[in-house]
């Protein structure tokens, strides 16, 4: 990406936050650069890029006894039906939620 990787855009620190249509663009993008997700790594390796479009969040967050999986902490969320508090909350309701 220009001006830095995904991580270093989606990361707290970065006082530039990307809209929800730049993370749309970024999606389709990835979903492209995959082609015709044919092996199962693909498609999980997509799902882990949307679920840290949409959420802001690292997909590995390292800790000093375990380290935290995305999946981990947005699973039950998505159980839930709480797609509100799923999404990035510096996008301040900036999106539509049938896209997320």
């Amino acid at each position: 990406m220009a001006n830095g990787n995904l991580h270093q855009h989606l990361s707290v620190t970065n006082t530039n936050v990307l809209t929800w249509n730049e993370r749309l663009h970024i999606a389709v993008d990835a979903a492209h650069a995959f082609g015709n997700f044919n092996k199962k790594s693909d498609v999980y390796i997509f799902g882990i890029i949307l679920f840290e479009l949409i959420t802001g969040r690292a997909s590995i967050v390292r800790g000093p006894v375990k380290n935290s999986h995305i999946l981990d902490w947005v699973n039950p969320l998505i159980e839930r039906g709480d797609v509100q508090n799923i999404v990035d909350p510096r996008l301040e309701g900036e999106f539509n939620t049938s896209s997320a």
